[in-house]
């Protein structure tokens, strides 16, 4: 179990979303399990407007998503 402060910190450094996404997640809880950083995750990935990938050199495309701090 952790805290709000704790979850927002570590689901941002593991990737799976940005302080915002995060803080907008939390809402007025203040205890979160491991099972929130799905649901985060999840909510981020459709928050993601890019559909079909990140186009690449060469005409590939790739799934990879790059989140940025100021969103």
């Amino acid at each position: 179990i952790m805290t709000r402060s704790e979850f927002i910190t570590s689901a941002c450094q593991m990737g799976y979303c940005t302080r915002l996404q995060a803080e907008r997640y939390c809402g007025d809880r203040e205890t979160f399990t491991e099972d929130d950083y799905i649901e985060v995750f999840s909510k981020a990935q459709s928050e993601c407007h890019n559909i079909g990938g990140t186009p690449l050199y060469g005409g590939g495309r790739t799934s990879k998503r790059y989140f940025r701090e100021d969103e």
